[in-house]
């Protein structure tokens, strides 16, 4: 594509490929767009833009810093804390991060709608009916082994930490076995099928819960590391818009 205007400096060729083209379109098209974006806006306040710009997003980079730092300050304390009470309560060196709690519990199947009528009935299910079969039947399973699927939940003994427990683990109401005697901790070939017990009370006496809540209300509260960022923030965006 060619230009039948003369070459002025700072202007595109006369001859533009059309690659060339194609951006300079773009650009054209962006300029416009700019233009009527920013039409109601004075000379200064256009200038002002990109700074102002700038500063917010500086100041929201700055909030997520600053809470990435107490997180991570936060962690490096207590995980520090709950390992040296692990040492006290095992003798070894464990790393609360690999080493895991695992709990058993059953799930309770549901039974099928049709099985079901069919039992209140008293009548056979098809899948009882007599059918014929070239090698004998198995021996009907046990109902508590039918009525119950088996699973095995586990999380590190840090995680476990920071969720806490609640003062009901050694409870049986409504179980057939406690929180706790469903619970056993495993770390290593050293150290299997250990009671998680004496774990559970070293959680509820750090109580990582109650020290998170109190570091995040003196980082909110005046004069706070996260009052001063937030505050930043606000005022930036706000001049921003």
């Amino acid at each position: 594509m060619t230009s039948r205007s003369p070459a002025v400096r700072q202007r595109a060729p006369l001859l533009l490929s059309s690659t060339q083209w194609a951006q300079k379109e773009a650009l054209a098209y962006v300029s416009a767009i700019y233009e009527e974006q920013f039409a109601s806006l004075t000379l200064e306040q256009k200038k002002r833009y990109p700074e102002l710009f700038k500063r917010c997003e500086q100041s929201l980079k700055n909030l997520d810093q600053e809470l990435k730092r107490l997180k991570d300050t936060f962690k490096t304390t207590h995980l520090a804390q709950l390992k040296s009470e692990l040492k006290t309560l095992l003798g070894v060196d464990i790393d609360p991060e690999k080493a895991r709690i695992y709990t058993r519990y059953r799930e309770e199947v549901e039974e099928d709608f049709i099985e079901y009528l069919a039992r209140l009935r008293g009548d056979k299910s098809a899948t009882q009916a007599p059918t014929f079969r070239p090698t004998p039947s198995r021996t009907p399973r046990a109902l508590d082994e039918s009525k119950f699927k088996e699973h095995l939940k586990s999380v590190s003994l840090w995680d476990a930490a920071c969720e806490n427990f609640s003062y009901r683990t050694d409870s049986l109401l409504l179980k057939p076995f406690s929180y706790e005697q469903a619970s056993f901790i495993d770390y290593n070939s050293d150290l299997t099928g250990h009671p998680a017990g004496p774990f559970i009370a070293i959680v509820r006496t750090l109580d990582l819960g109650t020290q998170l809540k109190a570091t995040l209300d003196a980082a909110v509260g005046p004069g706070g590391s996260l009052h001063q960022r937030a505050e930043e923030v606000v005022s930036s965006c706000f001049e921003f818009e």
